[in-house]
């Protein structure tokens, strides 16, 4: 079988995959080939895979653009600068509709991660909606249109909580994400974005350390310059400890089954390991926690990928709070990236494969198509 990769070659997802297919066809299209229209004609059974946009400056400004930001492509690559989400976003789903185009011209063509459950995904509003209908547990959905810092101290006041999570809508990667703590007068606001004056302009750059900020200005200004990104507020869920260290756990799924579970540890708690947070032994979790914590993360884990049945892998971010009970916190399309982690002497994109197979055997035996087309 053939394989066509969306996406930048030089990204470590696309690496991953490449490299795990060894020495079969593969045939790259990027997304710039996307935007202008640049699509091959399929005419052998393929596997498609959409990978990451992330990585690649370029790329990045061909999305803001794409999203109708008039100024994408005057700007200069700064380390972690945190632009606009939203035309990010529309950016991104203009692609994936071309891509969906492509895929239904293309009957040949069997697709690894749909482009409508990936748009889905990257919106956490939708997507959260999604969850709570079909009964996942999720944090509690405070506000989905915060439109001030005024705003957001009136939530608090009213639902009487004195800390909560700010999340931009399409964000990932702990991207923007913001723990709020008041106190009477005194303000806490603890995230991954740095704060830069720069010739009259506040400037935004995601760090690996958590920043910290006690002025209600600094405050004030950080969290009305995220507004754009469609922040929402939800409740924060206090996680369950173990040795003395904040834990959940990021489950990549494969078709439908929780194949990884990665306990994250960290103290404080955000726990991306993106950020430099200690990779957990799911033995030793269960040791410590029992069983049956660790079978209900997974059974969440299952009932979630069954809503995304486009999604052949996802990686699922699942929080635990003191008494046990998970909570679906993100899926995320592109979230199986584990590095140095193996199942069987397996890394996630080897299982992927592995699963992908067994997955295409079973197609040929509901289809006309013939076993060796397949190349199984």
């Amino acid at each position: 079988m053939q394989h066509l990769i969306f996406g930048n070659e030089q990204s470590r997802r696309a690496r991953e995959w490449r490299n795990v297919l060894g020495d079969v066809p593969v045939q790259w299209v990027s997304y710039e080939e996307v935007a202008e229209g640049h699509l091959p004609r399929i005419e052998e059974p393929t596997t498609v895979r959409i990978t990451s946009p992330g990585e690649d400056f370029g790329t990045y400004k061909l999305l803001l653009s794409l999203g109708g930001y008039s100024k994408a492509e005057q700007l200069i690559f700064e380390r972690g600068r945190v632009y606009h989400h939203q035309h990010w976003y529309r950016g991104w789903c203009k692609i994936l509709d071309r891509i969906e185009v492509f895929l239904q011209e293309q009957p040949t063509c069997l697709v690894m991660n749909h482009p409508k459950p990936i748009q889905l995904a990257f919106n956490k509003i939708e997507c959260q909606e999604l969850l709570t209908s079909r009964g996942i547990p999720i944090p509690k959905i405070y506000s989905n249109h915060l439109n001030s810092f005024q705003h957001l101290l009136a939530i608090m006041e009213d639902k009487q909580v004195p800390n909560l999570f700010l999340k931009p809508a399409h964000g990932s990667s702990a991207s923007g994400i913001m723990m709020f703590r008041k106190n009477g007068e005194r303000l806490l606001l603890e995230t991954t974005l740095g704060a830069r004056q720069e010739e009259g302009e506040l400037k935004l750059f995601n760090y690996k350390r958590l920043q910290k900020y006690h002025e209600r200005d600094s405050i004030e200004a950080i969290i009305e310059k995220m507004i754009p990104n469609k922040l929402h507020v939800e409740e924060w869920v206090i996680k369950k400890r173990f040795q003395a260290k904040s834990t959940d756990f990021r489950v990549v799924i494969i078709n439908q089954e929780p194949i990884f579970v990665q306990p994250r540890h960290s103290w404080h708690p955000i726990t991306n390991l993106r950020l430099g947070n200690e990779k957990g032994s799911l033995e030793n979790l269960e040791a410590e926690w029992g069983r049956r914590v660790i079978e209900n993360v997974k059974s969440v884990a299952r009932d979630t990928a069954s809503q995304f049945p486009g999604l052949f892998y996802a990686g699922i971010d699942i929080a635990v709070d003191r008494k046990g009970s998970p909570y679906v916190l993100e899926v995320n399309p592109f979230g199986d990236f584990l590095k140095d982690i193996f199942i069987r002497g397996k890394n996630t994109y080897e299982m992927e494969l592995l699963h992908w197979q067994k997955h295409l055997a079973k197609l040929q035996e509901h289809t006309t198509i013939k076993h060796d087309q397949l190349g199984i």
